[in-house]
């Protein structure tokens, strides 16, 4: 099924066109996340040929509270996508001063534009037919992401109920140094979220900003650079996937053919987002996920490097989860021998195979992508991710099917022989949380309230919201030490 991209202001706008530019590297991500342009009806071979090879439209809302970032947008020329001009809305002038509530109160009201926003979402789900989930991309530190974002995943929730999931991927913001109401601007947001959103998936402009100078060599990392990386990131685990072959199914196929050597069954149907959120959020206490990615590197290393499955990739990415690392750099290789983070569910994805960089082995000898052909050792359906279920990483009790993997020989990242991502729902937030909550003993004098009180936001919503998230951290604590 399709996705549904709401990108909400400034970052959500700019993170979600890093995130279709890697998307758009693969011809499996046209469907989920891609429409094809209107083509003519009353047109003849050529155009009809033009009109097919035109870029297709990415799903996706624009939506700021000033025109600039999405004026931008709409007349960059982007290579293989587009974004269509009738997705594109401002629903305010003049921004939200980096206040949560008055970018939340930009959607409530008589004077509130969010009829285009709702009309815009209601087109694009009339013209799918088969939307299953929609992806809110924001911020939590600037008024207009962080308050306008809460505001458009209740209004599409309100809106159009249980007919859809919702994922919402939110960005923190440096642990200091951006907005001085940052923290509070972070707290509204994760509350409001806990009680409107399905499954909300975190990155960090800190981490994110580690990883262009560790691991890129970037000295001084621009907005750009931190849109890229974190855009790599979000794609990793959005990327079309498939369920890891039954091993039922591999030794019946080895048994039944005793000429050629088995092969992995044909792949399930692709992942779709709304798999993902139901497999990574089964409890309403806990809906905060985290994703780590490996490999990591500059351009210039690319050529001299080559990584293998088991020992390489996944070990790398099992060894993050383990020590509590969030990047390559920071492993820890004497950690204790069992996970530091419980776990409630941990989905893996591996992207690429063991031939050459970028095409699988059915593309390198001319075949379509779902024939049947011999696969190397190393291929990525051969791979064995049975560690990740073993009991050195812990996980919930109650959650009788914690892990999955999935796979796919489409890799955006097309310079990689191999690469691979943990999403983890796991304590791995508790850090985060823990640090957005701190924000009391500000609180506790009233510093700064008064500007929040201006837009119906005052003592009794922050109380709630402290309130909220230290039940959420409560719950994590609970999984155990």
């Amino acid at each position: 099924m399709s996705t549904l991209t709401v990108q909400v202001g400034q970052c959500g706008c700019q993170l979600g066109a890093a995130t279709f530019d890697k998307l758009c590297n693969t011809d499996e991500s046209l469907s989920p996340f891609f429409r094809k342009g209107p083509s003519s009806s009353s047109s003849s071979s050529s155009s009809s040929s033009s009109s097919s090879s035109a870029p297709p439209f990415a799903r996706a809302v624009l939506v700021d509270t000033e025109p600039k970032v999405v004026s931008s947008l709409l007349s960059a020329k982007r290579r293989g996508w587009r974004y269509h001009p009738s997705d594109a809305c401002v629903v305010a002038q003049g921004g939200a001063a980096n206040n949560w509530a008055r970018g939340y109160a930009a959607t409530r009201g008589e004077g509130s534009n969010m009829q285009l926003v709702t009309d815009a979402v209601r087109r694009n789900l009339e013209r799918e037919g088969r939307v299953g989930s929609v992806h809110v991309v924001h911020s939590m530190a600037g008024g207009t992401g962080s308050g306008l974002g809460c505001g458009i995943t209740e209004c599409v929730r309100d809106e159009f109920g249980e007919r859809l999931l919702i994922a919402n991927t939110a960005v923190a913001p440096f642990h200091s140094g951006e907005v001085i109401v940052q923290d509070y601007n972070a707290l509204l947001t994760l509350a409001r979220l806990q009680g409107c959103s399905d499954l909300v998936v975190a990155h960090e402009n800190e981490s994110a900003s580690r990883a262009c100078k560790k691991l890129y060599s970037i000295p001084s990392p621009q907005i750009n650079d931190l849109n890229d990386m974190l855009g790599s990131l979000t794609a990793s685990f959005l990327l079309p996937s498939h369920s890891s072959p039954p091993s039922s199914a591999s030794s019946a196929s080895s048994a039944s053919s005793a000429s050629p050597p088995s092969f992995p069954p044909s792949p399930q149907p692709p992942t779709d987002l709304s798999d993902i959120i139901q497999f990574m959020a089964p409890h309403d206490g806990f809906k905060f996920a985290s994703a780590r990615m490996a490999p990591m590197m500059p351009p210039s290393s690319i050529d001299y490097t080559r990584d293998t499955w088991s020992g390489g990739v996944v070990r790398r990415i099992k060894q993050m989860h383990m020590c509590g690392a969030e990047l390559e750099c920071d492993i820890n290789w004497r950690a204790q021998q069992r996970s530091m983070h419980v776990s409630v569910a941990n989905m893996l994805f591996l992207r690429g195979d063991g031939g050459t960089a970028g095409a699988s082995p059915a593309k390198a000898a001319g075949r379509s992508p779902g024939s049947h052909v011999q696969v190397p050792q190393d291929d990525v359906w051969k791979v064995d991710c049975s560690s990740f279920a073993a009991d050195d990483v812990a996980y919930a009790p109650w959650n009788p099917n914690p892990f999955e993997a999935r796979r796919s020989y489409a890799n955006f990242q097309r310079s990689y022989e191999k690469m691979g991502a943990l999403l983890t729902n796991s304590q791995a937030v508790l850090p985060l949380l823990q640090r957005v909550v701190r924000c009391r003993e500000k609180f506790e004098v009233r510093a700064y309230v008064h500007q929040y009180a201006a837009f119906d936001c005052g003592e009794p919503e922050f109380e709630e919201a402290f309130s909220t998230l230290e039940q959420v951290i409560a719950n994590y604590s609970s999984l155990g030490p």
